[in-house]
């Protein structure tokens, strides 16, 4: 839970929020799967709304689609989208809460900042490799 609300603050817009999630590969699969069920549960917010599975627009139609871009190249390069990674038809900048997992070093989400509610899940095996990939 945690780790999905901290990356959902604004919207995952924040310079804090957690852009990589590095995950041991006993845990991975269920932790991928609850993120997913957070991802799927959230809705864009609509005037008045303050639930928390609800997320409003990122701060610019240029955002979101540069945002998308980096999903799109990620998956075209082999990544899975879990859930989201969509963004909404016309003016608007609701982007699709996403869940990304096998991003490898050709990607550009594995090299630049995901400035948007994207989570990106990384599998190790040991703290060795956790520490080497962080």
């Amino acid at each position: 839970k945690t780790a999905w609300v901290t990356r959902m603050e604004n919207v995952g817009q924040a310079c804090n929020s957690n852009k990589r999630m590095i995950v041991m590969d006993d845990i991975y699969d269920d932790f991928v799967a609850a993120l997913v069920k957070r991802a799927t549960a959230m809705s864009p917010r609509q005037p008045g709304d303050d639930s928390p599975r609800s997320y409003s627009p990122m701060v610019s139609r240029k955002a979101a689609e540069n945002l998308l871009a980096q999903v799109q190249d990620a998956v075209s390069k082999g990544a899975t989208l879990h859930v989201g990674g969509t963004l909404d038809d016309g003016k608007g900048a609701y982007f699709a809460p996403a869940v990304l997992t096998g991003v490898t070093p050709e990607m550009r989400a594995y090299r630049e900042e995901l400035f948007g509610p994207v989570a990106v899940v990384y599998k190790v095996s040991t703290d060795d490799e956790a520490v080497q990939l962080a």
